[in-house]
């Protein structure tokens, strides 16, 4: 990023995007300032010891919609670390923005990020270097790499919750990737695999569906913040 558009970004970035979106209208780099801008607004309640780091690259808004707040990513640092001693080692199998994948990697030896979009693996690549994180980015489909990977400790998995033309989904199964359709892949190349869920779920359901087919359900976690549920 050119020293004139970071200072730009910087000295706007409270503004109102839509006002602005006028202002800058034409100019080369206008969608690349609103992105940053905006994705800065978004992230600073959201995973505000993120958004403290000038430098951070920000994705398309709807990875930013999908990723956890920072409570949530906290949270699950502390299941792998109560589960697992140091010396572990994890794979992220749908990485996202790496928001969850960045506290988690933080407690293993060796932390993998697979991510099958390019532009989101080439804004881990920077913004994981930036938080000081260490981790193998691989540019792959989840599933494909699950078929083919060393085993693991542990295996972090978050289904996108949005079928082919956008509707919000509530089945487990009609998550993508399925998990039931995964599970002996999952149980075979990893001791634990942690799965986020849409609040919407019906665990109940969620959790007769995977045990139908291996019965290996051992925790169930509901995360709220700030009084409302975030995730399962």
């Amino acid at each position: 990023m050119k020293h004139e558009t970071a200072a730009f970004i910087n000295n706007h970035r409270c503004d109102d995007v839509a006002r602005l979106a006028l202002q800058i209208d034409g100019r080369a780099d206008s969608d690349l300032i609103l992105r940053q801008i905006e994705g800065w607004q978004r992230l600073r309640y959201k995973v505000p010891s993120w958004a403290s780091a000038d430098e951070l690259l920000y994705p398309k808004r709807l990875s930013i919609e999908q990723a956890s707040g920072e409570v949530a990513a906290r949270y699950k640092e502390q299941i792998a670390k109560r589960l697992l001693p140091s010396g572990s080692t994890m794979a992220d199998l749908t990485g996202g923005f790496g928001v969850d994948f960045s506290f988690m990697a933080r407690r293993f030896d060796s932390a993998v990020y697979v991510e099958r979009d390019e532009e989101l693996c080439m804004l881990a690549r920077h913004n994981f270097s930036l938080l000081g994180l260490s981790a193998n980015i691989v540019n792959s489909d989840g599933v494909e790499y699950l078929k083919n990977m060393q085993p693991v400790d542990l295996i972090f998995i978050d289904p996108a919750r949005r079928d082919n033309v956008g509707r919000k989904t509530v089945g487990i199964s009609d998550c993508e990737p399925d998990i039931t359709a995964m599970l002996p892949l999952l149980r075979e190349k990893s001791k634990y695999t942690l799965v986020k869920l849409s609040p919407m779920l019906d665990w109940h359901e969620a959790t007769r569906s995977i045990n139908a087919i291996k019965r290996c359900v051992t925790e169930i976690h509901v995360v709220a913040s700030d009084g409302e549920c975030k995730e399962l």
